[in-house]
């Protein structure tokens, strides 16, 4: 319901840099996404046998 009332209800009345803040609770950044494709995407030995 959060997502629906702060991202979906505005709509494009405000830009989105200021939805994802108020969404988050944090200004927006690449690195927490960063830090989940290299910890899930780690190579394994399995990869190179």
């Amino acid at each position: 319901m959060k997502y629906r009332r702060t991202v979906l209800d505005p709509g494009g009345s405000q830009p989105g840099k200021e939805i994802v803040q108020k969404f988050l609770g944090r200004s927006q950044s690449t690195e927490p996404f960063t830090n989940w494709i290299s910890e899930e995407f780690q190579p394994t030995a399995a990869v190179y046998d």
